[in-house]
């Protein structure tokens, strides 16, 4: 009934460079599965994942899948530079029963979150659902084509800005704007109907971003950055 793409548990892991794709509730060997592309819970051991980096990961996944379920304990994950399409992108939380504490240090930075334009606002796409976690740093990441929430966070703190949302159909996203955000207006990528996400020349992502120490590379391993500023999203645009 499960059927992931990496499930991870203890600590100094880096996942770099994967492509995870096409698992499918229409799969007859996936009997209503819960579909993640990559995962972790509060193993009875205790080994839940933590201090790990996932970079240069693309994530194609549609249904009802997540790119990144990460439950209770969860501790110093950096999630950078990362295409992620599915139908939340990321979502933290503490089981009711866990004997955990919550998931803490979550950077979620310079990363692509695609929805669906199809899904139902009620069946709660989101881009990322951050619950009951301690410490979410979440910068510099474009989230488009979301119908649900694009950034719901319950986090008890959380440092939430510099990104930009576009749905692509000219409905507004759903949120509330920070204040250096950058609010429904198409980021300009050079193909996006055909997976290429770099940015155009004149992309308002462009120098948009906040600078990040832990950040000094984009998805093509172009040095960042490029000019006065990060750019936001995946990919620096370098001549």
């Amino acid at each position: 009934v499960d059927a992931d793409g990496i499930r991870f548990f203890g600590s100094g892991h880096i996942f770099r460079g994967n492509y995870i794709h096409d698992i499918s509730i229409d799969d007859p060997q996936n009997i209503d599965p819960h579909i993640d592309a990559f995962q972790t819970w509060d193993d009875p051991s205790g080994e839940v994942g933590r201090d790990s980096i996932f970079e240069n990961n693309k994530i194609l996944l549609g249904n009802t899948a997540t790119g990144f379920q990460l439950e209770g304990g969860t501790h110093n994950l950096i999630i950078r530079n990362n295409i992620v399409q599915a139908f939340r992108g990321i979502l933290t939380y503490r089981n009711g029963d866990s004997p955990y504490t919550n998931p803490s240090d979550v950077f979620v930075l310079n990363n692509l979150f695609i929805g669906d334009l199809q899904y139902l606002p009620e069946e709660n796409p989101a881009g990322m659902l951050i619950g009951d976690t301690t410490n979410a740093v979440i910068k510099n990441n474009i989230i488009m084509d979301q119908r649900g929430q694009t950034i719901e966070t319950y986090a008890s703190s959380a440092d939430v800005d510099y990104n930009l949302f576009y749905n692509r159909d000219g409905s507004i996203p759903l949120g509330t704007p920070y204040i250096h955000d950058i609010w429904n207006i198409d980021p300009l990528f050079i193909n996006p109907d055909n997976g290429d996400f770099h940015l155009q020349a004149e992309s308002p992502a462009i120098d948009a971003g906040t600078i990040l120490n832990n950040i000094t590379h984009d998805m093509d391993g172009a040095l960042r950055p490029q000019g006065i500023g990060f750019d936001i999203g995946p990919y620096e645009n370098a001549p």
